[in-house]
């Protein structure tokens, strides 16, 4: 429900901010649905100012929380491998994902964040300084 029926009547009723909320009441519903809603709400990739952040987390209990989600992804990234090896001891042995991103998903990255600017500016290049 990320772009609800807006000719359905209750859905007509509602302000863009219970519209929202319902699409996020959906997008709870399991991890897939939530998956779906992040992707098609354009937050593919999360992309925040971090001071910015801890100055809207109220502290301490709102950066621990952060603090935990920052843990857990980083513990859910060091189970995925990266599809590279690493020779040790004679050996090959898998490498697997760290906190930092690779340059793969830097790139597709990048590539997503640089499609959303000229969504905002359709004149907008990466060699022009920031207005």
């Amino acid at each position: 429900m990320t772009n609800p029926d807006v000719t359905h009547p209750q859905v007509r009723a509602m302000s863009p901010i219970e519209r929202s909320e319902a699409a996020m009441r959906v997008a709870m519903q399991s991890p897939e649905k939530l998956k779906t809603w992040l992707q098609a709400s354009g937050r593919q990739w999360v992309v925040l100012n971090g001071p910015q952040l801890i100055d809207a987390l109220p502290w301490p209990e709102g950066v621990q929380a952060f603090m935990h989600v920052v843990a857990a992804y980083r513990d859910h990234r060091s189970t995925i491998p990266t599809g590279e090896t690493e020779n040790v001891g004679g050996e090959k042995v898998d490498l697997y994902h760290g906190e930092v991103l690779t340059l793969t998903e830097l790139d597709r990255c990048i590539r997503f964040l640089i499609g959303k600017a000229t969504e905002l500016d359709s004149t907008w290049t990466l060699g022009r300084d920031p207005s």
